[in-house]
């Protein structure tokens, strides 16, 4: 589930009908940060849009629209909820309005202020960490204190007693390099989340254009293995590529 919260811009999800006993996170903004400045916006419009990605199946497709006066840029925000697949999808695109072109260094879907996060509070709880070929590959306990738990590809939560997952995962790769972050405080418990696109030598928007981030996809399921392989599935279908031979 997703709700959106128009008037301040402010977005919480989590998974239904029982996101209480397994995780929400929000309220979150998406934050934009460009010509060395950060911004957000709010009052957003709604308008329904034809489903993305016909691969994954038909769904429920919201975008929520604002533009910033001063900067000139609007931000359109999708939201995406699939029906046959426990999956949400989430990404912007950025629109130059201005007269001029403008350097845009980050965007930040899912910036989510500390202690925007609750989690299953029961049992052990365990979170799967592709960093892209860095260190830290592999499973940890999320509940150690001052953890980074940062992944560059796949990024899941599992708790192996409670047989449910999630997986908080980017589903495209094609012009920023992304980061889902979720560190822990003192007590071990999650400090926030985000879902960032970075562009480090910054994307020069020019008047007129659109910059599009990536897709990222939350999806919930019965165990660690299985929100892996639908990860790797989602991928296929908002990539349109075919299964490898081998």
């Amino acid at each position: 589930m997703a709700v959106v919260n128009r008037e301040s811009g402010q977005v919480t999800g989590g998974n239904a009908p029982q996101a209480a006993e397994q995780f929400i996170i929000g309220p979150y903004a998406p934050v934009v940060e460009a010509d060395g400045k950060g911004m957000s916006w709010t009052n957003l419009e709604v308008q329904d849009a034809p489903a993305a990605f016909p691969r994954l199946g038909t769904g429920a497709h919201r975008v929520f629209s604002s533009r910033d006066e001063a900067s000139g840029l609007s931000l359109r925000y999708h939201v995406q909820m699939q029906e046959s697949l426990p999956v949400g999808l989430l990404w912007c695109n950025l629109v130059n309005e201005s007269p001029r072109a403008v350097k845009v260094s980050r965007i930040n879907l899912l910036h989510c202020t500390p202690g925007g996060v609750a989690l299953a509070s029961e049992g052990r709880l365990r979170v799967f960490l592709d960093t892209g070929g860095l260190m830290g590959s592999g499973t940890h306990d999320v509940r150690v204190p001052k953890a980074s738990h940062a992944a560059h590809g796949a990024f899941v939560l599992a708790q192996p007693d409670g047989n449910w997952a999630t997986s908080l995962s980017f589903a495209t790769f094609e012009t920023a390099a992304v980061t889902t972050s979720m560190p822990t405080d003192d007590g071990c418990a999650p400090q926030q989340f985000e879902a960032i696109c970075d562009y480090p030598n910054g994307y020069v928007l020019q008047p007129g254009a659109t910059l599009q981030s990536e897709v990222f996809s939350v999806g919930t399921y019965s165990g660690g293995n299985e929100a892996l392989t639908a990860w790797a599935d989602t991928v296929m279908a908002v990539n349109e590529l075919d299964p490898p031979r081998h």
